[in-house]
């Protein structure tokens, strides 16, 4: 039996295996779900009728009543048609259509998938983000290997419970970081060229993906001071510089498009460093916030502030490891440079944003946690530490499949 676990333990450590493997996980954990609503993956939608005319769907699809649905809704109409630039098409009306569109890289990939059949989205929404996770694994693996950490990192980001609240919500997370850290992998492989086209294919379906790419190129900026303008270094900090180039033309299209700047919607979201996990918190503990109203009230606002809690340790745990980390190789700096910009927006998120409920905070924090969880492992001497951190997002991985279906109720 020993023989059989350290078999399977060496085979986990196979990057296509643990893709494989974490697809296989994610879909039995949704697969209670699809059973219970006989297998219409149109649940994952969560549209709702405030936004959603179930006569003019190009389909039929699961709408709930007295509701605005959630940002899955959104996703759905623009796998749909991409580039159609009609606030209501498919019987979905848009909210901040500049600001949907310019996160267009998951629709259209699911889009592609559907082969243009209408009736194939809500199926095709929920597979690219499985095959999404098969490539978040499959990639962090391979960072794990290219620079040479306990292969607990990667378990660490497959296990993030934001994953399991974006893969039942049709939205972009998934994709993102997968995009995300294909990049980081390319670019610790020294693949500069292959860096720069999946950098931009990553702004692309999530705009905060660009603080994680101007990072790095900071970093390489500073690293072609240091070289004396070397030939090579310049090569690279262009690579880098380019990557950025298509987010900004395409977000500058959806203003023309839509006469609106998409940055209008995430402006009220931002305020002073950690308000929002604190005040939120605060609300949590005086009673004032209430995650969800019914018998399930304290289960779940418990929850909200266990998740809060663990946000704030590892925001914390993950700044220590920058401070105390002895690695010194241009991989450990360019992670920490990738990262910080990435922390300095979360840590500036109202709580009227996405620290509203752990379904909201738990995705938006997703390129945070998947490039600090490799931060967590380049310090060697706190092992018992990261495995406290691993039981821990296990544990809030398992919660949030409960508290996903009690905030978007998916068994009515």
């Amino acid at each position: 039996m020993a023989g059989i676990v350290r078999g399977w333990c060496q085979l986990s450590r196979n990057p296509l295996v643990f893709g494989a493997a974490v697809m296989v996980a994610y879909f039995v954990a949704i697969l209670p779900v699809l059973i219970y609503r006989d297998f219409d993956f149109s649940v994952f939608i969560v549209a709702g009728d405030q936004m959603v005319n179930a006569n003019e769907v190009a389909s039929p699809i699961i709408i709930r009543t007295n509701s605005g649905g959630y940002d899955g809704e959104y996703y759905y109409r623009l796998a749909l048609a991409p580039f159609s630039l009609q606030q209501r098409a498919f019987g979905v009306a848009f909210d901040v259509p500049a600001l949907r569109m310019l996160r267009i890289g998951y629709p259209i990939i699911a889009w592609g998938l559907s082969l243009g059949q209408a009736a194939w989205v809500p199926m095709s929404l929920v597979f690219t983000n499985l095959i999404g996770l098969g490539a978040i694994a499959f990639f962090a693996s391979r960072i794990t290997i290219r620079l040479r950490l306990d292969f607990q990192a990667a378990l660490l980001v497959a296990l993030w419970p934001g994953f399991i609240v974006t893969l039942m919500h049709d939205t972009t997370e998934i994709v993102a970081a997968a995009l995300l850290l294909a990049t980081l992998d390319f670019y610790f492989a020294g693949k500069i060229l292959w860096f720069g086209f999946l950098g931009a294919l990553a702004t692309l379906t999530r705009e905060t993906s660009i603080l994680a790419l101007a990072g790095i190129l900071f970093f390489e900026l500073v690293r072609f001071w240091r070289q004396g303008f070397a030939r090579e270094a310049m090569y690279r900090v262009l690579i880098c510089g380019f990557s950025l180039i298509p987010y900004l033309l395409w977000r500058q299209a959806q203003q023309l498009f839509w006469d609106a700047s998409p940055a209008e919607a995430a402006i009220p979201n931002l305020h002073w460093s950690l308000t929002g996990p604190l005040e939120a918190l605060r609300d949590i503990i005086t009673n004032a916030r209430i995650s969800t109203p019914g018998r399930h009230w304290f289960i779940s606002t418990s929850f909200d502030a266990v998740s809060i809690m663990f946000v704030l340790m590892f925001i914390a745990l993950g700044l220590w490891h920058v401070l105390v980390c002895r690695r010194a190789n241009d991989a450990a700096r360019a992670l920490v440079f990738a990262w910080l910009p990435v922390l300095a927006l979360m840590m500036s998120l109202t709580p009227n944003g996405p620290w509203t409920d752990p379904t909201a905070y738990f995705r938006a924090f997703t390129e945070c946690f998947v490039i600090g969880s490799f931060i967590l492992f380049l310090e060697p001497n706190t092992k018992l530490l990261r495995g406290l951190v691993l039981i821990a997002v296990a544990l809030l991985w398992i919660g949030a499949c409960g508290q996903t279906s009690l905030t978007q109720p998916f068994l009515f």
